[in-house]
């Protein structure tokens, strides 16, 4: 009766830790597309010819990278910005400092 009942206690927890790894994965989803949102909105408005071939965030360090294609060259760049630019100005502000040619 004990196997059992551990059992199905290493199951909930199991099931715990597979939920809590769902609503993570969620989370960093949704954030990957508001930062590609707001990336996308910034060279919009500077009238860049840089276009985002992806983004995203990685998930040990919280960096916020992109990947970039160049319109007419077709040059690539990727920008990996440390979480030290938490605020949505200082990305905006960094992103253009490093793709105005």
């Amino acid at each position: 009766m004990t196997e059992v009942n551990s059992f199905r206690a290493n199951q909930s927890e199991r099931r715990a830790a597979l939920r809590k790894r769902a609503a993570d994965a969620r989370l960093a989803q949704r954030r990957a597309k508001a930062w590609a949102d707001e990336v996308n909105t910034t060279l919009a408005s500077a009238r860049l010819p840089w276009r985002t071939a992806s983004t995203w965030i990685e998930q040990g360090t919280g960096c916020w990278c992109a990947e970039f294609t160049h319109l007419s060259s077709g040059k690539t760049i990727s920008v990996r910005l440390d979480v030290s630019f938490d605020s949505d100005t200082a990305r905006r502000d960094e992103l253009l400092r490093l793709l105005v040619v």
